[in-house]
């Protein structure tokens, strides 16, 4: 039997009611898996450089270069940011509702993240951009650090966010020390490298955000955010202030980078500009979501309400359909590279109109999307209800 599988001396292993969902949370994981495929669609439709640097590819008009701009100041590392601040309190979440139902909760949920890291690891055979195996292998340290004081925890978590930039700061004065005039695959050539010490930093550079934002999350859980009852003027005030500075701090990052023509002696700072500026602007988008996702708006404002939690309930069947119709489509059916930024925001809008479109279709028969419910189907040892009673 696998490690952390739960056997029958774990508790009742028969399926019980479902669990009542939060439907603030719901919604923002649906802006959030909406939102990453905003920066993912450059993974799928452009070489690998230009994920991170505007200038290599797909930004030949100007209006192209302003998407991309606008890209860098509000989707990326922002989106990815808000997915992993969710994953960590959905994480201890689901650890405290099966407390009561589980004589070993931390052993079914370490084994329920093992099933993410097979996932993960299918997943990254197909496309070089999976999350899910970074945060599988990052949920063991959440789980070890999930009882710390709630200021503790967002300490811990802004502080490896910023090591993560810390890093990336002096990984540029020894890139510029050295003359180099390349960074491989991540600034100018896909198929080069650079020295192995460089490409660690980088790497370890989204374990340490991934693991920084997780903990992010697990403080805005323990701090109430995702309850009804949650102080509005605290909501407003983070809202306020994480927006406005997060802003300031990756346009920075972004125009940095353009005023020096993407030169490689700017590469980490401009990066290390908008790791600085996630955590701040996830917090201020995250209370500003919820702030909208607790008044109650016109019938359009409550349509997409809904339709937002949907698309968030099912969120590991639509990331994983994202990587399926982006890499067919814009690696197979078009040329990899022939679009241009412009156009790889048109195929963005169409499939999360897609998927706004199909996840509330979904839920009229359904009780949880198809991966969702082989996920707790597996990790229940037995099959999961799926249509809806």
């Amino acid at each position: 039997m696998a490690p952390g599988c739960p056997n029958r001396h774990d508790g009742p292993v028969t399926a019980p009611a479902p669990l009542a969902r939060n439907p603030h949370l719901d919604r923002v994981r649906g802006v959030a898996t909406l939102g990453i495929l905003g920066m993912n669609s450059i993974s799928f439709g452009l070489p690998v450089p230009a994920y991170w640097n505007v200038g290599y590819a797909g930004s030949d008009t100007p209006l192209d270069l302003a998407v991309g701009l606008l890209g860098e100041v509000f989707l990326d590392q922002k989106m990815m940011g808000l997915f992993s601040l969710l994953f960590g309190a959905s994480l201890v979440l689901y650890l405290d509702r099966i407390s009561t139902r589980s004589k070993r909760p931390v052993r079914r949920s370490l084994w329920r993240n093992a099933l993410l890291l097979g996932m993960g690891m299918v997943h990254s055979a197909f496309w070089e951009g999976d999350v899910l195996l970074v945060y599988a292998l990052c949920a063991p340290v959440v789980l070890l650090l999930r009882k710390l004081p709630p200021r503790l925890l967002l300490g811990l978590g802004l502080g490896t966010v910023g090591l993560s930039a810390l890093l990336g700061f002096g990984l540029q004065e020894e890139v510029t020390a050295s003359g180099a005039t390349s960074l491989g695959w991540y600034w100018s050539e896909p198929e080069g490298r650079m020295p192995e010490a460089w490409e660690l930093i980088v790497i370890g550079d989204f374990f340490l955000r991934a693991i920084g934002m997780m903990l992010v999350g697990v403080w805005a859980l323990r701090r109430g955010w995702f309850e009804s009852d949650a102080p509005a003027r605290v909501l407003r005030r983070a809202a306020r202030w994480g927006l406005g500075l997060g802003v300031l701090l990756a346009a920075a990052g972004a125009l940095l980078a353009w005023s020096e023509d993407y030169a490689v002696t700017v590469a980490f700072d401009a990066a290390g500009l908008n790791t600085l500026a996630t955590p701040l602007f996830t917090i201020g988008l995250l209370a500003s979501i919820l702030l909208w996702s607790r008044g109650q708006g016109s019938a359009a404002s409550e349509g997409l309400k809904e339709r937002l939690g949907a698309v968030g309930r099912m969120a590991l069947t639509n990331y994983l359909s994202q990587t399926v119709l982006g890499l067919v489509i814009l690696r197979h059916v078009l040329e990899l590279g022939s679009l241009g930024r412009t156009e790889l925001l048109l195929f963005t809008l169409a499939v999360g109109g897609l998927q706004l479109l199909w996840s509330p279709l979904w839920f009229r028969r359904f009780a949880m999307g198809p991966l969702e419910w082989l996920w707790r189907s597996v990790t229940d040892l037995r099959p999961a209800r799926l249509l809806r009673a």
